[in-house]
C-alpha cells in the first residue's frame, strides 16, 4: 500500500470511528430519561466553556408548538379532508402553574372585611390542613396564637368549610361527609342521619341492619347508601400525591373546547444555549486554543442536534401512539388495543430499536393518569376483533355488572373467570385491577 492509499484508508477509518461514536451517542441521549438528559448535560456543560445550561421553558423559542401540540376538533375524524392535521392555536392556552392546597384556598379569601392578622391565621389554619384535607385544629388554639377573639377564630374555621374543594376543613371523615352533603344535597336528609349514626354499619354493608334503626324502606337506604359512597372522603387528594414518586411527564393529552391535544410538556424539555462570544478567538491565527475552541463548538452543536432529535423522535412516536390508541383516551383503559413496536416503527418508518429507545422510561400524562408509554405496547393482548374483550379490567367489570346482585364474586371467583377467558392473574392481582376500576369488593356489592 502506497503512502497516499495508507492516508486514504487511515482518514476513511477516522470518518467511520467519528460516525460510529456519534450515532452511539444520539442512540444514547434518545435513551435517556429527562432526569438522566438534564445530568448528562449539566456534566457536559462543566467541561464545556461553550455550552450554556439553564432551562427556560416559556422562550419564545419553545412556545413554537408546530411538532409539540396537534389537536382532533370533536365531531370530526381525526385528518382533515385534505389529510393534514387540525393544529391548535397554542397561543390561546393558558399557562398552567402547580397549584397548592394553602395557595388554593387563600385565593378564595374576600377582598374586604379581613385585617392583616386574620388572613395571617387562615393561612396558618390551611397549611395545618393534612393530605386527607382534615383540619386537627381548636378555635382556642387558633385564637391564641394570634390574638384572636374567639368569635374571629371560629368565624375563619366556618369561612374554610365553604371553601374549595368541598369537604376541606374536616374535623374527621364524619365531619366531611356532612359537609358535602349539607351543600351539595342538602334535601336527602336520610343520607345526613347515615352519615351521622350509621357509618360504620354502612362500611359493611349492612343496609338491612341501617333500615331497621331508621324506619326507612330499604330501597330508600341503598340510594342514600349509593350517594354517600360517591362523595369524597379525601377532598384534598389532588393536592396531595405522596403515594407515588412525583413524575414529570413528557407529552400530555389535554381536552380543550375544540377537542383533545397532544401537547410537548414544557417543564420536561432541556434547553441548551451555546455562547457565541468565544467565536472571536477562532478569527485569528490557528492555534492550540482556537482548536480546542472549535471542537468545543462541534461538540456543542452536535449535542443540541441531538436533543432536538430526541424532542422530535418522542413526539412523532407519542403522536402515533395517540392516534393508534384514541379510544383509550378517549374512553378509559378498557379501550386499549394490542400494540407492538414494530406497528409504530412501520407507520413511521423507523427501526424497532429506535422506538423501542424512545419510549424507555418517557411518561405520557391523560385524563386517566400518567402511564410510561411502554404501558400501551402489550404483548399480553392477544390480536382479537373487540380489544375490550381481551383488557383484564374490561373483563372484570362485564364480569361484576352480570354477576347475581345478592351473590357477587369474590375475588378468587373473578381469577378463575379470568383464567376460563385465557387470562391467568393472582387473586391480588385482580384486587389491584378492580380498584383501578373503582369497584367495590364483594361484600360491599352485596345486594339485599
Amino acid at each position: 500500500m502506497d503512502l497516499r492509499s495508507s492516508q486514504r484508508f487511515e482518514t476513511t477509518q477516522n470518518q467511520q470511528q467519528k460516525i460510529s461514536q456519534s450515532t452511539i451517542q444520539s442512540c444514547r441521549i434518545l435513551a435517556m430519561t429527562t432526569d438522566q438528559l438534564s445530568q448528562y448535560v449539566k456534566e457536559q456543560a462543566m467541561e464545556n466553556p461553550v455550552i450554556e445550561f439553564g432551562d427556560d421553558p416559556w422562550s419564545s423559542e419553545s412556545l413554537r408548538m408546530d411538532d409539540s401540540v396537534f389537536v382532533y376538533i370533536r365531531g370530526s375524524s381525526p385528518k382533515s379532508s385534505a389529510g393534514e392535521d387540525e393544529r391548535f392555536d397554542a397561543s390561546r392556552c393558558c399557562r398552567k402553574t402547580i397549584e397548592t392546597l394553602c395557595d388554593h384556598l387563600v385565593l378564595q379569601l374576600p377582598a374586604k372585611g379581613l385585617s392583616q392578622k386574620e388572613r395571617v391565621a387562615f393561612r396558618y389554619m390551611a397549611q395545618s390542613i393534612d393530605p386527607n384535607g382534615y383540619l386537627d385544629l381548636e378555635p382556642e388554639e387558633l385564637s391564641g396564637l394570634f390574638g384572636l377573639t374567639q368569635d374571629k377564630a371560629e368565624g375563619l374555621m366556618t369561612l374554610l368549610r365553604q371553601m374549595d374543594p368541598v369537604g376541606v376543613g374536616a374535623h374527621d371523615l364524619r365531619d366531611c361527609l356532612l359537609i358535602q352533603l349539607e351543600k351539595e344535597h342538602p334535601e336527602n336528609a336520610l343520607a345526613r342521619r347515615i352519615a351521622t349514626d350509621w357509618l360504620e354499619l354502612l362500611s359493611k354493608n349492612q343496609l338491612s341492619a341501617i333500615a331497621g334503626k331508621c324506619g326507612a324502606d330499604l330501597a330508600s337506604v341503598k340510594a342514600a347508601a349509593e350517594l354517600i359512597r360517591s362523595l369524597d372522603p379525601r377532598p384534598a387528594g389532588r393536592f396531595f400525591e405522596t403515594d407515588a414518586p412525583y413524575i414529570i411527564p413528557d407529552v400530555s393529552v389535554e381536552k380543550v373546547d375544540c377537542g383533545y391535544i397532544l401537547k410537548s410538556n414544557q417543564q420536561s424539555q432541556i434547553c441548551l444555549n451555546i455562547d457565541e462570544g468565544y467565536r472571536g478567538i477562532l478569527g485569528g491565527e490557528s492555534n492550540d486554543a482556537a482548536e480546542y475552541l472549535d471542537e468545543k463548538y462541534r461538540q456543542a452543536y452536535f449535542l443540541k442536534s441531538c436533543i432536538e432529535n430526541r424532542h422530535k423522535t418522542l413526539m412523532r412516536v407519542a403522536r402515533e401512539i395517540f392516534e393508534t390508541q384514541k379510544m383509550f383516551f378517549y374512553r378509559g383503559e378498557e379501550y386499549l388495543k394490542p400494540l407492538t413496536l414494530r406497528q409504530i416503527a412501520d407507520a413511521l418508518g423507523m427501526h424497532e430499536s429506535t422506538v423501542s429507545r424512545a419510549v424507555r422510561g418517557k411518561y405520557i400524562r391523560c385524563r386517566w393518569g400518567v402511564y410510561e408509554l411502554k404501558y400501551f405496547f402489550s404483548n399480553k393482548l392477544a390480536p382479537a376483533a373487540d380489544a375490550a374483550a381481551q383488557n383484564p379490567i374490561a373483563l372484570i367489570k362485564q364480569l361484576v355488572a352480570s354477576e347475581p346482585k345478592d351473590s357477587p364474586y369474590s375475588d378468587r371467583q373473578l381469577a378463575e373467570l379470568l383464567a376460563e377467558r385465557g387470562i391467568a392473574v393472582s387473586r391480588r392481582t385482580v384486587v389491584k385491577y378492580r380498584g383501578k376500576a373503582d369497584i367495590r369488593s364483594s361484600s360491599e356489592r352485596k345486594q339485599y
